[in-house]
């Protein structure tokens, strides 16, 4: 059995080198495919001789996984594995994954990764665990819902219509003037544009980082940056646009 913990990356020692950290790792009759692994997991050429200590956390979490693949298990226990890893770097682990001969057991939020990887998804919500057949596009289609994001919404929906239904209480309108309920819906109104323009963005921007040329280019990490802090953008907002809605619907 294989383990990817979340901080699996820290229990490396700094002082060796990348080559040498997965070499150790390494069965013998591994050992001469130890620099193809690596160059699939984009460490070629002087890569292979950095010191693990001067590793970025995307650069430690992929060797970390190279050493994983390398070890002939027939388990994967892999917690968040695309944790500090880019659009690139993802694909290559997924692409590994599919020619894995064992078998997986993975947690993750990341559905574009999960999607056509797993064969049975385990949803773990109000304290229950649900199986589904398939992988999580397959799970979501049976539910009715169209992303994580409206899963995650839904759950919330329930938990609260459950707790009430427990212990209901008396409801507490707050105190709102027409001036203040006029400005949360003009950021109500806001927030809904403000999110939109990032989902076309992000939607742009996937269309370029799926392109393998695009990483030829020399500010490929620049953009790799800023759609990541789209996406951060994005999960702000759509929790603001919650709280804005839930306090519209008391009012």
């Amino acid at each position: 059995m294989g383990y990817y913990a979340q901080d699996q990356t820290e229990l490396f020692d700094g002082s060796k080198t990348v080559l040498a950290t997965i070499e150790e790792k390494a069965t013998a009759e591994v050992r001469p495919r130890v620099r193809a692994i690596l160059g699939a997991f984009l460490f070629s050429g002087e890569d292979a001789g950095k010191k693990v200590s001067v590793l970025s956390g995307g650069e430690r979490a992929r060797l970390a996984l190279a050493c994983m693949i390398l070890a002939q298990t027939n388990l994967l226990i892999m917690d968040e594995p695309t944790h500090h890893l880019d659009i690139q770097a993802k694909q290559r682990l997924k692409d590994a994954l599919m020619e894995y001969p064992g078998a997986l057991i993975i947690i993750s939020h990341d559905r574009d990764f999960l999607t056509g990887l797993t064969s049975r998804t385990l949803e773990f919500a109000g304290g229950e665990i649900k199986e589904y057949i398939g992988d999580i596009d397959e799970m979501l289609s049976k539910k009715g819902i169209e992303n994580l994001d409206a899963l995650s919404i839904a759950q919330a929906q329930k938990a609260k219509a459950a707790s009430q239904v427990e212990a209901p209480k008396p409801i507490d309108r707050p105190v709102v003037s027409d001036q203040e309920k006029k400005n949360m819906q003009r950021r109500f109104g806001l927030v809904e544009k403000e999110i939109n323009s990032c989902e076309l963005f992000i939607k742009e921007k996937e269309g370029q980082l799926a392109d393998p040329e695009f990483y030829q280019s020399t500010n490929f990490q620049k953009e790799v940056k800023l759609y990541e802090d789209k996406k951060l953008e994005l999960e702000r907002l759509m929790l603001e646009w919650e709280e804005l809605a839930e306090k519209l619907a008391g009012i």
